[in-house]
């Protein structure tokens, strides 16, 4: 089951080479991930590769199926949404082939069980996610695809590095995830290992100050491209956190580190997501908000070293809420862009459950999430500093509102494609929904009037402080390119501008771009089917 969850988007990959083909892939992108799905439901055994030259294991566990499941159906509903999005575009197949390579990779990224399974899976999600960042061609779309790369490919190196210090420290030659923590010293050596995978994954995860390269890229990227990169493509820095974080021994340095810089982000995020008007711009910020709390409590768990199992989970549960959650926020953006009819409730209403739900509005699925991290963050500094982020992203999320509310236009009478409301009616449902299907703990607990309390009063914080804010000091609006500009200045622009216009160059040469994802996929679909 592994393999086919696996090998469906690589085929189809493949089948875009044939002509008949071209005019049918793009009408299956929500197929695709079924099998991945169905996988992840039933729990299926794990996938063995032992050759000479390679051993790879892919395997669920308890976080990897959730995440999953999770990355699949949302997949599933971004599919649907392109497939609308690709009527009448001009390149139908070279997006499907990105899509399809991205998702292989976004999907295998959360089952790898060793390292170098690990690491294909990660580069393939990394780097095929830079034609879909590319695809409309726009001035705005080829700068932020080029800074992208820039940034995508650092991390590469980051992670690579770390890759091959635990390798060297690794018993053996099968290099299993596991086998490779138990053998990590915990100082010198183990300590620059650390560093070095917690760089590579912060990057991916768009953590200050790596993160210049998010908001540029899900601006430029097409509406179902962005919900699927800030939803599930970029979780594979946060399994890459759960995965290679020793926790089950403290590490409080290491730990102290990665929650101040987690916090940093979350504030940040909520700090300059405010000064920014369209709503794509908004959810990057909300997203580099987000993954700063999700590394705050990698970095708390990483203080206590209680044990991979459980921590794992928690982290986990809350990045695939978030999953969901942003997920859906851009299709609504994407409904958004589509609707011609003054009728705004059937879209508000629910993403104002699920806005507000990511701040913890209570009896929603945000409110399970925030909850569930609560024995996690403890009573103390990280405990108010998580509440506060609470509030900051209730207020970020209001101002995402009115900016979604101002996207819409009046004085038409056409409705949004039937399919891309649909894929987004599913997502929110899930958000809704599916943290209290998942949730470990028991029900009552969520029910209390302390727990209601604990989830609401961060929730009226933000309001509060977004009514005044919007009332008393309005602020004015950053230009967009900001972050492309700051980019620019951070990365060096001559040296490595003139290595992306060469690698532009030989991207926009379709055969040369198809042949390389050819390769990619054969090797990958050969390794699966062995």
């Amino acid at each position: 089951m592994i393999a086919l969850a696996l090998a469906t988007p690589l085929v189809m990959l493949l089948a875009c080479l044939w002509d008949r083909a071209q005019r049918v892939m793009p009408r299956l992108l929500a197929l695709a991930p079924l099998p991945a799905l169905a996988a992840a439901l039933l729990s299926a055994p794990p996938l063995v590769i032992d050759q000479p030259l390679v051993h790879i294991v892919l395997e669920f566990d308890r976080t990897g199926a959730m995440l999953t499941g999770a990355a699949a159906l949302l997949w599933c509903a971004g599919g649907a949404a392109a497939t609308v999005r690709l009527r009448g575009d001009l390149h139908p197949v070279r997006f499907t082939m990105f899509w399809l390579l991205t998702q292989a990779g976004s999907l295998a990224v959360f089952m790898a069980a060793d390292l170098a399974g690990f690491f294909v899976a990660y580069t393939v999600v990394s780097l095929a996610a830079y034609g879909l960042v590319l695809h409309d061609q726009t001035p705005r779309a080829t700068r932020a695809a080029g800074i992208y790369a820039v940034f995508a490919v650092l991390g590469e190196g980051l992670v690579l590095l770390g890759f091959v210090m635990l390798a060297a420290a690794a018993p053996g030659q099968r290099l299993l995830i596991r086998d490779a923590l138990a053998a990590l010293p915990p100082t010198g050596y183990g300590a620059a290992t650390l560093a070095a995978l917690i760089g590579g994954f912060g990057l991916k995860m768009g953590l200050v100050p790596g993160h210049v390269w998010m908001p540029p890229t899900y601006r430029a990227a097409p509406a179902p491209a962005a919900a699927v990169l800030s939803g599930a493509a970029v979780k594979a820095g946060v399994i890459g956190l759960i995965r290679f974080l020793p926790l089950d021994a403290p590490w409080p340095q290491a730990g102290t580190i990665l929650a101040a810089l987690g916090f940093a982000s979350a504030f940040f995020g909520v700090a300059m997501g405010i000064t920014r008007s369209h709503p794509k711009t908004v959810l990057a910020f909300s997203s580099i908000s987000q993954m700063g709390v999700i590394a705050a409590l990698a970095g708390t768990a990483l203080m206590a070293g209680h044990g991979a199992g459980q921590d794992g989970f928690t982290i986990g549960f809350y990045a695939m809420h978030h999953l969901l959650a942003k997920g859906a926020l851009f299709l609504a953006v994407a409904v958004a862009l589509t609707q011609r009819d003054g009728r705004m409730v059937p879209l508000l209403l629910p993403a104002c459950l699920v806005a507000l739900g990511m701040g913890g509005l209570p009896l929603t699925g945000g409110a399970v999430a925030k909850l569930a991290t609560k024995d996690l963050f403890g009573t103390g500094l990280p405990a108010t500093l998580s509440a506060l982020s609470a509030a900051g992203t209730t207020l970020l999320m209001l101002h995402f509102l009115r900016r979604l509310a101002h996207l819409l236009p009046r004085g038409d009478s056409r409705i949004a494609p039937l399919a891309t409301r649909l894929a987004w009616w599913t997502i929110a449902a899930a958000a809704l929904v599916l943290p209290w299907m998942l949730y470990p703990g028991a029900f009552a607990g969520l029910l209390t009037a302390e727990a209601i309390w604990s989830s609401l009063w961060p929730v009226l914080l933000g309001g509060v402080l977004a009514a005044l804010l919007f009332r008393l000091a309005p602020l004015r609006d950053l230009p967009e390119d900001t972050e492309l500009i700051l980019a620019e200045a951070t990365i060096g622009r001559p040296g490595v501008w003139n290595w992306l216009d060469r690698l532009d160059h030989v991207l926009r040469r379709w055969s040369a771009a198809g042949l390389a994802l050819v390769v990619v996929a054969l090797a990958l679909a050969a390794l699966l089917m062995a």
